[in-house]
Parts: structure tokens; sequence; C-alpha cells
């Protein structure tokens, strides 16, 4: 999976890497993942499988003590029927299987900016549970309901089994980090999660205390919009027995090189892989684990994983299809994918996985999925009143290709007139960071292309050739504030949006709502530059130069012209007055000799109107 390193290297140069938007700034290697399984004893006794045992719907608020930091009520956890939250999203609290009281954390009304910096609440059962007494058995899970969303805070679930030292078998840190007001990253009202206990437990099952901890800040922060939380809502605790048959898929991923693309242009196709992680989450052996992907639409695949693997009780194991799938046409591929063994499970819903759809075209190569548009960007939540920003995807280039142009999908909330511009990077390896390729003229967008989340093709000054093998940065970028269309997941460290430009010194962040940026391979977009008057100006040739170079224009009537070339200052350092021009073509010439090395813009002038192109002097 060379994406994975190759993010990882690039970053490791920022001491601290973020989820985003507003988000702290994390490292992807210390961000806790799902929790381990361990191995359960063979041969253990028949049991009733999956039966709950109700610990606390939190009707008696004296079955659990709350550590709250220092801080006075409502700050820390609170247990009752009505949600102190100052989010109106969360205000009806958790809708839980039993209804009535639930437990709440809150940490302070985000509008009025007084919460608690650096805190950790903790909620503990006031007892200790006897499992084993109350179960039969240390075969047990941990399942609670919950509601809220992860922010830029840390939501724990903890046990101990002496009422002291407590240790972390999950957290949120899985879930979709709530930035940009993207309502996928809501957790379901209620979501349940479920936990086994069995490698933290067995043996000693006698005494176990439960803890949901509550952190701000995660981990560390001096940013104000990072002290609080959206909300997080427990209902509903309960331990429940394991199955003996249960297969759980914990994880997937497909894609070409560790990427996942939803708009392929034909000639940039590359194999696909699909892959999984899978759990032995019940008590008996499972033999002969295999995934199975089956793909429908412009072509058919079936594919499995190996010959299959056997996991006993506990065990984890990656599987990945043993044949990779290449379209072989344009058109819309479905697919469907499942993990499964030769037991019957006692859980069959844990074993689907979510199937997706990709399209082979002719010039789009798209990361999002051009779905209903979210939208990312707007205001630096680390420097207020900062809102110049780059934003985009990684892309990978599997075939040598000429690029035309970067489409951009306009969010919502755009004010009218705001500038915006496409630029484009590839990763050099011996700089050890992405570095310039080329970028596109200005864009003002208007309010109707805003309010319609219109797509916007921005054409490329040169229209440079991909490198087979390379790793391009596509991104949109503005000077005021601008929101951009999102669509879709992309895993950490793989979109990102920059505050400051790329390499600035502005805030750094990786988001995992996929910017609706995109690469275009269509040749029409280098045709030419068309004017209010229908004059037409052609991009000057070669580009960049540094002897002579041609610019070809077109008249669609008579007229006075003009040439300006201005610097990147903005100051005039060349005019040209051609006079009284018919109509049709015509050309200038462009003598390097009388431009220092650089970049140029410049401008045909015509009846009124201006039409700019950007030029390139290297010596």
């Amino acid at each position: 999976m060379k994406k994975i390193y190759l993010s990882v290297a690039i970053f490791a140069m920022s001491a601290n890497l973020a989820f985003g938007q507003f988000a702290e700034k994390r490292n992807v290697l210390e961000v806790s993942k799902a929790p381990s399984y361990g191995i359960a004893p063979d041969g253990s006794a028949e049991k009733a499988l999956g039966v709950a045992y109700l610990i606390s719907d939190f009707t008696n608020p004296g079955d659990w003590v709350a550590a709250n930091d220092g801080q006075s009520s409502p700050f820390g956890w609170n247990i009752g029927s009505t949600s102190n939250t100052w989010w109106g999203a969360f205000a009806g609290g958790i809708s839980s299987t039993s209804g009535g009281n639930y437990a709440e954390v809150y940490n302070g009304d985000y509008n009025s900016g007084d919460q608690a910096i650096g805190v950790t609440y903790t909620l503990t059962t006031a007892n200790p549970i006897d499992i084993q007494t109350l179960t039969g058995t240390d075969l047990v899970s941990l399942s609670f309901e919950q509601y809220g969303a992860d922010f830029n805070d840390l939501q724990e679930f903890q046990i101990s089994v002496d009422g002291t030292n407590f240790i972390t078998i999950g957290s949120n840190e899985d879930q979709e980090t709530y930035v940009g007001n993207n309502a996928s990253a809501i957790y379901p009202n209620p979501m349940t999660r479920t936990i086994n206990l069995n490698p933290y437990i067995a043996g000693n099952a006698g005494s176990v205390w439960i803890r949901f901890s509550w952190t701000s800040g995660f981990p560390t922060d001096t940013n104000p919009v990072a002290w609080t939380t959206f909300g997080w809502f427990i209902d509903d605790v309960n331990i429940v027995t394991l199955p003996d048959n249960d297969l759980a898929e914990t994880g997937s991923a497909w894609g070409s090189l560790g990427l996942h693309y939803h708009q392929i242009p034909q000639t940039q196709v590359a194999p696909i892989d699909f892959s999984a992680t899978v759990v032995n989450n019940g008590i008996d052996l499972q033999t002969t684990v295999q995934l199975t992907t089956d793909v429908t639409g412009a072509g058919t695949f079936n594919g499995t994983s190996s010959s299959g693997v056997n996991l006993n009780a506990g065990e984890t194991d990656s599987l990945v299809l043993s044949t990779q799938f290449t379209p072989s046409a344009i058109g819309t591929y479905n697919f469907t994918w499942s993990v499964g063994s030769d037991q019957v499970d006692d859980v069959p819903t844990n074993n689907i996985l979510a199937g997706d759809s990709f399209e082979v075209g002719q010039y789009i190569y798209a990361r999002d999925t051009d779905g209903t548009p979210g939208a990312g960007g707007g205001e630096d939540g680390l420097n207020p009143g900062g809102y110049a920003f780059e934003a985009g995807s990684y892309f990978d280039a599997f075939a040598s290709e000429q690029v035309y142009g970067i489409d951009v999908t306009v969010g919502t909330g755009t004010p009218d007139a705001t500038i915006i511009y496409g630029k484009l990077y590839v990763f050099d390896a011996g700089a050890g960071d992405f570095v310039y390729v080329d970028e596109t003229a200005e864009y003002s967008v208007s309010s109707a292309e805003s309010s319609s989340n219109a797509n916007i093709t921005l054409p490329l000054f040169t229209f440079p050739t991909l490198t087979a093998g390379s790793t391009y940065l596509v991104m949109v970028g503005c000077y005021s504030e601008f929101y951009y269309g999102t669509s879709g997941f992309s895993p950490d460290q793989t979109s990102f949006i920059t505050y400051g430009g790329w390499g600035g010194t502005g805030s750094q962040f990786y988001t995992n709502n996929t910017p609706m940026v995109r690469m275009n391979f269509d040749p029409s977009i280098g045709i030419a530059e068309v004017s209010e008057t229908g004059a037409i100006l052609g991009q000057n040739m070669p580009n960049p130069f540094d002897n002579n170079s041609t610019i070809n224009f077109e008249l669609t009537n008579t007229s006075d012209v003009q040439f300006e070339f201005v610097d990147m200052t903005g100051k005039i350092v060349k005019t040209m007055d051609l006079g009284t021009l018919a109509n049709g073509p015509h050309s200038i010439q462009v003598d390097a000799t009388e431009f220092a090395s650089g970049v140029y813009y410049y401008s045909l002038v015509s009846e009124g109107s201006r039409i700019t192109s950007k030029m390139v002097v290297q010596k």
C-alpha cells in the first residue's frame, strides 16, 4: 500500500497532523484504533448464545461515579433525561432503547467560549461487576448505545479488574471526525458499540469496573475551538455473552496503490485491489475464512482471497483478493463484497461490507463520489480571519498523459465574486515534498454558481504531461472566504486543506471529506480562450521558452488590438500596440531576450474586452 507510507513520510516533517478543518493536529500513527481481540480457551462449555445482561440504563444515577476534573456542574458527566448541549442537533439527547435517563458529557458552550481546557472527565461504575457469576462465563463483550460525534476530543471505553488500574479497550477514534459540517460523521441515534472483554478479564471476571472517559483537545491543543464537544451520550450498558460463530469484518479498502478513484479516464486505468480485515469474534474455530468480491456493470468479475485461512477465537487477519481486477471498458462498475467461512455465522450482518461503484470514462479523474456536495473550506479555526487556503487530493499517474484542466465544484455559501484558482504539484523524492508544476488563471465565482454547486473547469496554463509512476497533488486555492464541494471519504493523509497555501506557514490539515477537485484530460480545454467579443487567444507555444514563442489569436471583428505583458507583481513590463487589424487569424512573436526569467501574464485587449493567459520564460 504505497499510499500509506508515502503519506507518513511526507508529513513526518510536521510535528502534528490533523483530521481536517478546525480539528486539532494529530499524528495518524498515534490515533487509537479499533480494539484488539484475545483468544478464548478451546473446548468451552455450552452456553446460551448472545444473551444480554443489563448493567445500567441510568435509572439510578448512584450506580455511577463521575470524576469531573475539578469542574463545577454542569461541566463533566451528567445523568438525567435533559440534555445540556449547546448544539441544536443534539438537544434531544439519545434515543436509546430504554429511554428515560442517560449519561452526557458537557464542556461548556462553544458560542460563549467558556470551555474548560485540557480536562478529562470519567464516569465509572460505583461497584464492581461479578461477570462470572452474572453470566457463567468470561467469554463476554461490553455493549452500549451512544450518540454524538468525534470532534477534537478523545472518547474512550475502559475497564479495570482492581478498581484502580484502568486500561482502554476501545475509543471513537475509528469514527469519522466531524469537520466542515459533514453530517455523515454524526453517530446514528443510537449507535451500538460492542467490545470483546475476554482478552482483558479471562480468569479474572469476578470484579470488573466499567469506565467512559472524555478528554478535551486531543492530544494537545491551545485552540478554543477544540476545548468543547458537540456531544457524547451513553445509555443501556450491557454485558453480552459471545456467540459460538461470529466472523466480523472490521475494516476494508479498495483501489489502485492504496487509493480509490470514483471516476477514472480509460488511459489511467490500473489494477484494483480489494482487501478486508476480519476477526473471529466468537468461540469456535473458523475455517476457510475468505473474502469474496463480485463486480457487475460495464464488466464482470468474481474473486476470492487465497485458499482460505483458519482463525481461532479472537484472531484477526487481513484478506486480499488473489486476483486484481482491471476494468477493460468505458462504463459504470458496481461491486459487492463479503467475508465468510465454513461455519454458519450466528451474526451474519457484520460479514457484509458496504458495496461501492466507480466509472471509467474519457477525461475525468476523480477521488470524490460525485454525490450531493457538502461544503469544506471557509474560516481557518486556528487563525480567525484567515481564509486563504489550498485544498485537494493525491492522484497517481499510471500513464504519461497531458492534463489540460482542474475541475472544481463550488460549495454553497461562497460569496459572489470570490476569486479561486487551480494548482498542480508533483511529489519530488529528492525534496521530500510536493513541488510546483503548473496552475490556472484566477476565476471569479458568481452567486449563481455557488447556489447551484456548479462544477467549474479551470484550464491549466502549460498543459503539462504527467509522468507515469509519479504522485500528484491537485488543489483549488483562494484568497478569501470560499467553500469547495466535498463528497465521499478519503483515508487519512490523502486529502488536504492547507491555510496559507501548500508548504505555507498557516494551519496544515488533512481531511477525511474528499474535496471535489479533479484532473481533466479533455484536450478541447486547451484550444483557446474566447472573449466577450468573440476574439480567441491561444496559448503561447512553446511554453516555457528561452528564445522565441508564438501567440496565435483570432478576431471576430475588425478592431484595434493591443497586447500587455505583466509580471507576477502586476507591473506592466511590455506593451505591443498592433493598431487596427481585420477579422480573422493573426499571430505575434515574443522574444525572450526582452524578459527576465519568470512567470508573466499576457493579455489581448480588443473592443474594451481583455483575455489573459500565462507564459513562463526559462533561460
